[in-house]
């Protein structure tokens, strides 16, 4: 089975446009071909002297004639280009499968999900680390199992389509689907699978990355209960309201925005724990998009929206494996691949709540620049709204003025010098003018 073509096709990450090819492995074989090639002279050249010395000392002996000495180089000539061809593969050979399961046990290590490979006949052949916490199984329990130990009766039935999909294109991402753990108990997944295929094209197996959805179908469980119940007591309270007037309605105004504020620190305080080096972030983050906002003299009412999207605009790192999170040093394009899904989840996750501002399209947008270079979708120019450029702008200022796990604060200055280098080509230029007017005449400080 190949191993290696799965990092030169298909991604196993929603919104990665790339194939996971880094630039460092053609230079590695480049250099490994090299190598080879230079090896396998040296060992002709130093075989073919030895050859060469041993069959003119035989001649100046009159062990053998010069007829036999050129037969010695001749043979020696005609088993060396014999030879050269097949140690040349075999040695790429070799290269190219320590690199692929070198690659795959990094994935393996970095990601909390659970990694395993099989067979065309569906027998599990490698389980990871993130696999055997996940779905409960030991590695030495679950290897040469079929993979039915892990998927309920009626998986087949169920994901006919998904699997019409995986033969025709070669990989699905994202797919939500359910699994079982060794307990019999069934749990939600999403599913990101590549189809292996053997040098003649043939179906060779499978490598399928899971990530537990169970954290975040609680939350969107809990949403759909706070939303349900706002919707009931604006319904019970209409009548009401319009009896006692101006203040009744008010009241049922008050309950709803109590709730939902509730709703947002939540959710805020889940994300924080799942990333503990960016713990108040959000709260920073909101804390100057808003006193941007205000710099701008945008609507009090606009500001109140802001806020809000600022307080939730991270909560889609719940699903982010923690080992990224907190890595002590810089991503790999794999992991921050990874990192890129998180506007879309956290879209997804706060769209459950029914804001009177456009809150989940600030959130899923932030990350996006004005040149279109951003993520997740590349949206570019008027199409960011004006909430998600300032969230943008506030979120760079503050990432890069407080620590991270892989470097220490680079301080404002080099925050504010960042979004003015991008003013009006990755930031909003407004925007970028009014955050460097809060630090810089207004004494703007963060808390």
């Amino acid at each position: 089975m190949r191993i290696i073509p799965l990092f030169y096709k298909g991604s196993w990450v929603e919104d990665i446009e790339e194939p996971v090819r880094p630039e460092s492995l053609r230079l590695d074989y480049d250099r490994a071909h090299s190598g080879f090639l230079r090896t396998i002279l040296v060992i002709y050249l130093v075989g073919f002297a030895v050859v060469l010395g041993a069959s003119i000392v035989l001649v100046v002996i009159d062990r053998i004639n010069w007829w036999r000495f050129g037969f010695n180089l001749v043979g020696f000539n005609l088993v060396a280009a014999v030879l050269a061809p097949i140690l040349y593969r075999e040695a790429n050979r070799t290269w190219l499968n320590a690199v692929g399961s070198g690659r795959t046990i990094t994935v393996s290590d970095i990601s909390s999900d659970a990694v395993y490979s099989s067979d065309s006949s569906g027998i599990i052949t490698t389980w990871s680390t993130g696999a055997e916490r996940i779905l409960g199984w030991e590695r030495e329990e679950i290897i040469g199992q079929s993979v039915a130990e892990i998927l309920p009766e009626d998986f087949i039935e169920r994901e006919v389509p998904m699997l019409k999909m995986l033969f025709e294109d070669g990989v699905v991402t994202g797919h939500r689907t359910f699994n079982l753990r060794k307990s019999g108990e069934a749990f939600p997944t999403e599913a990101s699978i590549t189809l292996l295929r053997e040098p003649d094209g043939s179906p060779g197996g499978f490598l399928t990355v899971l990530r537990d959805r169970s954290h975040q179908v609680q939350i969107e469980d809990e949403l759909k209960r706070i939303r349900d119940e706002m919707e009931a007591r604006t319904g019970g309270g209409a009548g009401a309201g319009a009896g006692e007037g101006g203040n009744g309605e008010r009241a049922k105004q008050d309950a709803i925005r109590t709730a939902a504020e509730a709703t947002v620190s939540a959710l805020a305080a889940v994300a924080e724990r799942r990333d503990p080096y960016t713990a108040g972030h959000q709260k920073r983050v909101s804390q100057l998009a808003s006193a941007i906002a205000r710099e701008m003299k945008l609507p009090d009412d606009q500001i109140e929206g802001i806020r809000i999207a600022g307080i939730l605009h991270d909560t889609g790192k719940v699903v982010i494996p923690g080992e990224i999170l907190s890595k002590p040093s810089s991503l790999s394009e794999f992991e921050f691949g990874i990192i890129k899904t998180h506007p879309r989840v956290d879209s997804e996750i706060v769209e459950g709540i029914d804001f009177p501002w456009p809150v989940s399209r600030a959130v899923l947008q932030h990350h996006e620049r004005m040149d279109g270079s951003g993520y997740p979708s590349g949206t570019r120019g008027e199409d960011i709204i004006v909430e998600a450029r300032i969230l943008a702008v506030a979120d760079v200022v503050e990432a890069m003025s407080s620590h991270r796990p892989y470097r220490p604060a680079l301080g404002i200055d080099k925050a504010l010098a960042e979004v003015v280098q991008g003013r009006g080509v990755r930031y909003d230029a407004d925007v970028v003018d009014a955050c460097v007017t809060l630090f810089k005449e207004k004494r703007f400080e963060l808390t």
